[in-house]
């Protein structure tokens, strides 16, 4: 039983030290992915002319949040959604 205490302490412990880490640089790492959500991409076509995509759609973009939520706010890619509310980073 005093094992199984100590262990309980010292997991609390270290999830206490990640969020305080987390928290410390969670507004940073939120405004580098806003800032690739807003840029603007060109992409050269065929035919020599520019298409231009927005950041929402870039592959960067999205690599970038997933990245970010898989790390930071610990959701997986399979969590239930509420029309724009994700459970697991509301949680």
């Amino acid at each position: 039983m005093s094992s199984d205490l100590i262990g309980i302490v010292c997991e609390y412990y270290q999830k206490a030290c990640d969020f305080e880490n987390k928290s410390e640089i969670r507004d940073y790492v939120e405004s580098m992915v806003d800032a690739i959500e807003k840029r603007r991409y060109q992409i050269p076509t065929k035919d020599g002319s520019a298409q231009v995509i927005p950041g929402q759609s870039s592959k960067s973009f999205e690599g970038a949040k997933k990245f970010v939520e898989m790390n930071l706010y610990n959701v997986r890619s399979d969590t239930k959604k509420i029309g724009n509310l994700n459970l697991g980073k509301t949680a």
